[in-house]
C-alpha cells in the first residue's frame, strides 16, 4: 500500500550476502580444499589484479559460471578429488583457456593472501581481502548498500574483540564464528530500526522489550501453543527428572509401552511451565503501546466465545490452564468479566466470507484530512481489489527448486503406464518398472532357486560393473566374462548379488565389429574421451521439464489443454551413464550418448517408451555441458538380450 516498514531478524546477520562471501572466503583461505567455499569463493565475482599480486594483466571481476564450474568439476581425475586441486590440474594443462585464466587470477590472489594470514591480524586480512577486492565498492552498490557496508564492519570489529579477547588464529576464528551461528548469537543485522524515521516496523515481541509505541498491533493471538513435548514417549525435565513410558513384555517377542502417570504428569508441567512463559511475552507485548493498542487472532466461534452479557466476575486457575492460545487466554477473562470488558476494550469480529464486503465501510477518513468521499471509496476498491489478488506467478511457488533426472523419469513412466502396471508392483518391484531379480531361473544341472534380490540393488550392481570395467585391456568374451568375476570379489557386492549376476550374460556386451558400442568406447577409452558415471548440476526452465511429462486425461487419452508453466530456473541433477566423444570427416567433435538398462522388456520401442524423458534431458545436458552435439543416443537392454538400441531408429522418439 506504499506505507514505508521496516522488517527486524536478529539472526539474519550470517545469512547476509556480504558476510557469508567473507566467511567463506576466509575458510578458503584457511584451508582451500573444501568445495564447498570454494566454489563460492569462485562464484563470487571478485576482482582480480590489485596491486601487490604477482600477475599480469588490468583489474578485472572475474566470476565463474555456472557451465564453468560444471566443467570444472567434471575434469576431477576420481571422485575423490578436491575441486581446488583439480583446478590447479586444470591451470597446469590448460593455462591458455578462458576457465585457465580465470582460475589463474583468482589462485595467485589466494595465495597472496595465505603468506599474509601468518603475520597479519585477523582484522588486517578482512580488510586487505576488501581492498584486493574491491568489495566494498561491490557491496555499496547492491540494494541497502550502507547495511551491507555495516555488516561488513562489524565483522571485522567482531575479528578484533575476538584477538583482544586473547584468541589467536583463523581457524580459531572461523569455529568461533560457526559457534555463533549453531547457538544463534545475536550478532543483529545492521541498518535496523531508527526512531526518527517515519515507517511501520515489524518486530518479536522479544526484540520489542524496554520499547515502547503510539500505536501497536498484537497479532496472530490466535496461533496455538506448542503440544508437541506432551506426546513424546519421555518426558525430561530439569526439575522432575526423566518420565519414561511404562514398558512391559508380553510373552517372549513383544513389547508394550503405555502411556503412564508420571510421564504424563511430568510432560503436563512442562507443558504449563511453557504457557506461563508465553503468558509472560503477552504482557511484554500488551504493554508496550503508549496509546493504541489493536490485538487480532482468529478463532471458530468467536461470537460464541465472546460470551453473553454477564459475567461471573472470577477464572479459575483449571479454566485458564485449559487455554490453548493467547487469544483463548483472553476470551476467557472476557467471558468472565462481561459487560464491564467494555469499559475497557472494543470487540469487533469479521466472518471470514464477509471480509471484503466490510472493507468500504470500516475505513476511517479523518474529519480534519482534505480526502473527499470518492477519495475514500476509490482507496476502499484498491483494498478490496488487494484482498481478491491472484498471484500471477503461482506455478512457480508450485514449483520445486531442484529435481532430479529419476523423478523426471518416473512421472513420466507413471503417465505412461499407469498406476497397474508401474509403482504398485509386489514387494520385488522397484520405483523404475524393472522386475525384481527372484528367478527360478535353472543353471545347467542346477535346480535350486536364487536368492532374492531387488531391482534396484541388481541394476546398480550392473552400472557398477561396467563402470569398473577397463574397456581398453579387454580383447575377448571370455576375458571380460573373467574381469567381471573379479570385480564381483570386490566389498561393493554383495554374496547375494555374486549368486544372481552372470558374468556371461553381461560379457555379451563385448563385441570385435567396429561399429559396435563396445568397440567404438574401447578406442575412445584408449584416447581418453570416455566418461563413465557422470554426475551433473544444471539449471533448466521450469516449463522445458514439463514437456517430458505427457498430459493425459482420465482414461489414458492424450490431453490437449494448456499446461500452466513457469519460466523459474530450477536445477536438475542426474547421472549420466556413459558417454564418448568421437571426430566426423570434417574434424569436429560430436559426442554418442549412452545408458544401460536391465529392465525385462520384450522391444526396444517399450524400452525408449520407458525411458524418452530421461534421454531427452540427458541429450540437452550433454550438449550445453561439452559444447558439442549429441549425434548418437544408444540403450543397451541387459534384460531378456536386447543389446544395442539406438534411440533415433525409433518413432518413439522423434519429435
Amino acid at each position: 500500500m506504499g506505507i514505508p516498514v521496516q522488517l527486524e531478524d536478529p539472526k539474519a546477520y550470517f545469512d547476509a550476502e556480504e558476510v557469508l562471501v567473507m566467511l567463506q572466503i576466509l575458510q578458503v583461505i584457511d584451508n582451500a580444499r573444501q568445495d564447498i567455499p570454494y566454489a563460492a569463493f569462485l562464484r563470487a565475482g571478485l576482482k582480480t589484479g590489485a596491486k601487490g599480486q604477482d600477475q599480469a594483466g588490468p583489474c578485472e571481476r572475474v566470476c565463474i559460471s555456472d557451465t564453468e564450474l560444471t566443467k570444472l568439476s567434471m575434469y576431477r581425475s576420481h571422485r575423490g578429488e578436491m575441486l581446488y586441486d583439480t583446478a590447479e590440474r586444470w591451470i597446469r594443462d590448460q593455462s591458455d583457456t578462458e576457465l585457465g585464466r580465470k582460475l589463474k587470477g583468482l589462485h595467485a590472489m589466494l595465495a597472496l593472501w595465505k603468506k599474509e594470514a601468518a603475520y597479519l591480524s585477523i582484522a588486517q586480512l578482512i580488510d586487505r581481502v576488501l581492498s584486493d577486492t574491491d568489495y566494498r565498492l561491490t557491496a555499496a552498490s547492491l540494494p541497502g548498500g550502507d547495511r551491507r557496508l555495516s555488516n561488513l564492519m562489524r565483522l571485522i570489529r567482531k575479528a578484533e574483540d575476538f584477538e583482544q579477547a586473547g584468541n589467536h588464529g583463523l581457524f580459531s576464528f572461523l569455529q568461533y564464528i560457526g559457534k555463533c551461528r549453531i547457538h544463534e548469537a545475536d550478532f543483529g543485522a545492521a541498518g535496523g530500526f531508527t526512531e526518527v524515521s517515519n515507517s511501520v516496523r515489524i518486530c518479536t515481541v522479544h526484540s520489542s522489550k524496554g520499547l515502547e509505541y503510539p500505536v501497536v498491533f498484537l497479532s496472530r493471538l490466535g496461533r496455538s501453543y506448542n503440544k508437541e513435548d506432551m506426546k513424546k514417549p519421555v518426558g525430561i525435565s530439569s526439575r522432575y527428572g526423566i518420565a519414561p513410558n511404562h514398558v512391559r513384555r508380553v510373552g517372549e517377542r513383544y513389547v508394550v509401552s503405555t502411556k503412564g502417570i508420571y510421564r504424563d504428569a511430568v510432560n503436563r508441567l512442562e507443558y504449563l511451565a511453557s504457557v506461563h512463559e508465553e503468558l509472560r511475552l503477552l504482557y511484554v507485548g500488551m504493554t508496550r503501546a503508549k496509546e493504541l493498542l489493536i490485538m487480532t487472532g482468529a478463532c471458530k466461534d468467536a461470537e460464541d466465545q465472546c460470551g453473553g452479557e454477564e459475567g461471573k466476575g472470577t477464572v479459575s486457575y483449571s479454566e485458564l490452564a485449559e487455554a490453548s492460545s493467547n487469544l483463548d487466554y483472553i476470551l476467557t477473562v472476557l467471558r468472565a468479566e462481561g459487560r464491564n470488558a467494555d469499559r475497557y476494550l472494543k470487540r469487533r469480529i469479521w466472518k471470514a466470507q464477509d471480509l471484503p464486503g466490510i472493507v468500504r465501510e470500516e475505513i476511517p477518513i479523518p474529519p480534519q484530512s482534505d480526502r473527499t468521499e470518492e477519495a475514500g471509496l476509490a482507496l476502499a476498491e484498491k483494498l478490496k481489489e488487494a484482498y481478491h489478488f491472484n498471484y500471477p506467478y503461482a506455478a512457480a511457488v508450485e514449483t520445486r527448486s531442484k529435481l532430479s533426472v529419476s523423478e523426471i523419469k518416473h512421472e513420466a513412466m507413471q503417465t505412461l503406464l499407469g498406476d497397474e502396471i508401474y509403482g504398485r508392483g509386489d514387494a520385488g518391484e522397484t520405483a523404475s518398472g524393472e522386475n525384481a531379480i527372484s528367478e527360478t531361473e535353472k543353471t545347467e544341472g542346477d535346480k535350486e532357486k536364487l536368492h532374492q534380490v531387488r531391482a534396484t540393488d541388481y541394476g546398480t550392481a550392473v552400472h557398477k560393473l561396467m563402470e569398473l570395467l577397463p574397456f581398453e585391456e579387454i580383447g575377448s568374451r571370455k576375458e571380460m566374462a573373467d574381469r567381471i568375476r573379479e570385480l564381483l570379489l570386490k566389498p561393493h557386492f554383495t554374496p547375494e548379488l555374486r549368486k544372481v549376476i552372470r558374468p556371461e550374460r553381461l560379457a555379451d556386451f563385448f563385441s570385435k565389429e567396429e561399429g559396435s558400442l563396445f568397440a567404438r568406447m574401447k578406442k575412445a577409452a584408449a584416447g581418453g574421451k570416455l566418461y563413465r558415471e557422470q554426475q551433473f548440476l544444471i539449471g533448466l526452465p521450469a516449463d522445458r521439464l514439463l514437456q517430458e511429462i505427457p498430459l493425459v486425461d482420465e482414461d489414458g487419452e492424450p490431453e490437449e489443454e494448456q499446461r500452466r508453466t513457469s519460466t523459474e530456473q530450477v536445477v536438475l541433477q542426474g547421472v549420466i551413464d556413459a558417454f564418448f566423444l568421437e571426430t566426423d570427416e570434417e574434424g569436429q567433435e560430436y559426442a554418442v550418448l549412452m545408458d544401460y538398462k536391465t529392465d525385462r522388456v520384450d522391444s526396444g520401442e517399450e524400452l525408449i517408451r520407458r525411458y524418452r524423458a530421461q534421454l531427452s534431458l540427458y541429450r540437452e545436458t550433454l550438449e550445453r555441458i561439452m559444447g558439442v552435439p549429441v549425434s548418437e543416443v544408444y540403450l543397451y537392454g541387459f534384460g531378456k538380450g536386447l543389446g544395442e538400441v539406438k534411440v533415433d531408429s525409433y518413432s518413439a522418439v522423434e519429435g
